[in-house]
Formats: structure tokens, C-alpha cells, sequence
């Protein structure tokens, strides 16, 4: 059985453009609720965005869920932080579920630090993946390029990632080193 993390839709929608949805998908389910799944496919299949059908494939795939976030604890979210749309919900139902989220916006994740919610960004999950060994590192700076074209960050979160990426040393054995 896989972990699950809740997303919201910027996140999910950048992890995609940012090609780490299927490295991240091959050690973790992604929860949604229903209007991210409306918000980062339905909307954005309107929009012609090829991301929305990636998206929709891993749905499909059952990689990931959509779950309902009650809607008591929704309008709580919403009232309380002032937050709307896929936020709130994945808010819900992270609170309920009491999950991981990931989440690039600066009010959800506000939020979230409230509701002693872990969360996640998708630079951060760059990292992690690297660290995991799940991608090289050519592929975590290409992410980060990624994320900088079309992400809200600022510039030295991204500069600061790639040194961070850039500076790991590979931890060679005597061992690995017979092999090549």
C-alpha cells in the first residue's frame, strides 16, 4: 500500500508540467477532491492544456483518487482563512484524513501551518524525489526549470534549490565502483 498525500491544484498541476508526476505516482497515491479535479482537468481540458490529460490518465489509472471533503468542514476552511475553491477543499481534506498536502499557495499553506497540516511545495518535492533517488539529477534542475516557468517563486527559492541539487556529492563505494 502506497502513502497518500492530498494536492491541490496548483500543485498538481505544476508536479505535471514539471514531469514528476510518474516518478512521484510510483511510490504514492494522490488524493484530490472534486473541484481540483474540476479546476486542473475539466477547466483546463476546456483550455486545450495537455496537462489537464496527464492528469486525467492517472485518474483513470486510480493513481489518483478523488475523495469529498465534508462539506461542513469546507465552509468552516473557507470562513475561517478565507480561502476558496480546490484550496479549501483540499484544506478539508487533508484536516480530515489527516494527510500530507501538497501546496504551492502562500494562503492554503498558511492555512495549513494553522491545522498543523504537514505540507509540501513542489520545489521541496523536487528534493525529495532526488534525495529518494527517484529522479538524477538532470532531470531535478530540468523540474526546477520547470517550476520557475511556470510557477509563482521567487527567483532565489529556485536559484537556491539548484545549488542545493548541484552541490550533492555521489556517495561512491568500493563496491558501487567495481560495478562500473
Amino acid at each position: 500500500m502506497y502513502p497518500k498525500i492530498i494536492a491541490d491544484s496548483s500543485s498538481l498541476i505544476l508536479l505535471t508540467k514539471a514531469k514528476l508526476m510518474k516518478p512521484l505516482l510510483k511510490s504514492a497515491i494522490i488524493v484530490i477532491p472534486k473541484k481540483v479535479y474540476n479546476e486542473s482537468v475539466e477547466r483546463s481540458k476546456g483550455l486545450g492544456r495537455e496537462d489537464a490529460y496527464e492528469i486525467e490518465s492517472y485518474v483513470n489509472k486510480r493513481r489518483i483518487e478523488i475523495k469529498e471533503a465534508s462539506e461542513k468542514t469546507t465552509k468552516e476552511y473557507e470562513e475561517m482563512f478565507n480561502i476558496e475553491g480546490g484550496e479549501k477543499e483540499s484544506l478539508a481534506l487533508a484536516s480530515e484524513f489527516k494527510l500530507p498536502m501538497l501546496c504551492d499557495d502562500k494562503r492554503g499553506m498558511n492555512a495549513a501551518k494553522v491545522l498543523n497540516i504537514n505540507i509540501i511545495s513542489s520545489i521541496a518535492m523536487v528534493k525529495a524525489l532526488y534525495n529518494k533517488k527517484r529522479i538524477d539529477k538532470k532531470t531535478a534542475l530540468n523540474s526546477l526549470d520547470e517550476l520557475e516557468r511556470y510557477g509563482w517563486y521567487k527567483k532565489d527559492l529556485i536559484e537556491n534549490m539548484k545549488e542545493e541539487i548541484k552541490n550533492v556529492k555521489t556517495n561512491i563505494t568500493k563496491d558501487t565502483q567495481n560495478s562500473f
